[in-house]
């Protein structure tokens, strides 16, 4: 995955410019989300272990947090709308 900015100078690189650009804020519980790729058992508790682990200082930048006994991020998307020059 791409940061906001590396997406804006790939962009500029092509010779593209941003016409439009969207943000928001996704929040999941870290089960739900795993639920969707389906992790082995062993990977998902190595996931939820690291996740548990970047609640201290945000190391993951995710807001990970623990919300009604159950382990919680935010993910923020962003969606562009380029044109050519």
């Amino acid at each position: 995955a791409l940061s906001e900015s590396e997406f804006e100078r790939l962009f500029a690189t092509l010779g593209l410019i941003v016409a439009f650009k969207a943000q928001a804020t996704i929040d999941y519980s870290v089960r739900e989300w795993m639920s969707h790729g389906g992790p082995a058992p062993e990977r998902a508790r190595a996931i939820e272990r690291k996740m548990r682990d970047a609640i201290d200082g945000d190391t993951a930048g995710l807001a990970v947090r623990i919300e009604g006994g159950e382990l919680h991020f935010s993910h923020t998307a962003v969606a562009f709308l380029v044109e050519k020059r």
